[in-house]
């Protein structure tokens, strides 16, 4: 890519030389047309027009010089470039079988194969994108399919319980290394790489998964969320059909959308309802609402309730014997109509 800036530079050089050695010829021929026109053509008169001539023929290989290795130069260029052309293709392929190889480390390695190619040459970025969110999704089946082979071996051999969840951690531990890598490359450096400031994630296993950087608009399809914390600002977040368990935080969140999302044994901390929207029909199955603001903004007709949520009120307070109160916990619902019987009451 640098060759090819060089030769480019050259050859305007060349043009700017050409085009001054032209203007000279032009004014040793405008020098020569004024002398014949005197006809006063004397021995230093016919010095000069002889000199002029020798000028013009010298600038006129001089010229005939410069669009030879001009041509030599845009060879060379062209040369050179299929030459990048087929480097990268050979590198864009090996980089798409290291990120498709089993050997979880050899994966790792394709991944910032695809960074470095797309960073220096843009068209990578957009195939590469599509290809690490594939592989995203295939690390989430994977997930999927260790722990429904974990569920199944126990059932078979209860006894070895222990040893079988085990098994099954280390595998997804690995899974998750990779997937983490993957996602800390779109998130952290999407817009500086892959130029992209808003991007979608389907069909993607999120468990223990920390979202730290400022992001711009995510919009999250299918996806599981067990255990995920969103700990940066977003513009906004849209969630469709997606399936939350365990404890989820979205602190500095603003216009979060949920459409279709199915809540179960979740704990959701620091979230200002006031500025989130539901949509379709979400489900609330033993939800705790802890440490958020506006929860009488909730609209209940896009909710269905399997079971009872709560909403837990305050963090517990130190008594005099130094033990700690219990966080004071309220039935959802009741909690709501407390608050809109004290609003009631200051309208009145």
């Amino acid at each position: 890519m640098i060759d090819k800036y060089i030769y480019r530079i050259l050859g305007i050089v060349g043009i700017v030389i050409i085009l001054v050695i032209i203007i000279d010829i032009v004014l040793c021929l405008n020098d020569i047309y004024f002398i014949s026109l005197n006809l006063n053509i004397n021995t230093e008169n016919g010095q000069f027009v002889w000199n002029s001539i020798f000028k013009i023929v010298g600038a006129l290989f001089v010229i005939w010089g410069l669009l030879i290795n001009g041509k030599r130069l845009k060879e060379i260029a062209k040369t050179n470039e299929q030459s990048e052309k087929g480097h990268n293709i050979t590198r864009f392929n090996s980089a798409i079988e290291h990120l498709s190889d089993k050997n979880l480390v050899i994966s790792t390695g394709g991944v910032f194969e695809l960074e470095e190619l797309s960073t220096i040459n843009n068209k990578y970025r957009e195939i590469s994108l599509k290809l690490l969110n594939s592989r995203l999704q295939v690390i989430s089946q994977e997930i999927k399919e260790i722990i429904k082979d974990v569920e199944i071996a126990i059932k078979t051999n209860p006894k070895n319980k222990v040893a079988i969840e085990q098994d099954g951690y280390s595998k997804k531990k690995s899974l998750y290394k990779l997937r983490d890598t993957i996602l800390n490359l779109i998130i952290e450096k999407g817009e500086e790489v892959f130029y992209s400031k808003q991007h979608t994630f389907r069909d993607i296993d999120f468990t223990n998964f920390d979202f730290k950087k400022k992001g711009h608009h995510y919009w999250f399809i299918n996806c599981t969320f067990r255990h995920t914390k969103f700990i940066f600002e977003h513009p906004e977040i849209t969630f469709e059909n997606c399936y939350f368990k365990g404890s989820t935080s979205f602190e500095l969140q603003h216009n979060i959308v949920f459409n279709d999302c199915w809540f179960e044994y979740v704990d959701i901390y620091n979230v200002n309802f006031g500025f989130v929207k539901f949509k379709g029909q979400n489900v609330f199955d033993r939800v705790k609402l802890i440490r958020c603001q506006k929860i009488e903004d909730i609209d209940f007709d896009y909710f269905e309730f399997r079971d009872q949520s709560f909403v837990q009120e305050e963090l517990p307070k130190m008594r005099k014997d130094g033990t700690l109160t219990e966080p004071q916990t309220f039935d959802l619902f009741e909690f709501i109509e407390i608050n809109k019987s004290i609003k009631n009451k200051k309208n009145d």
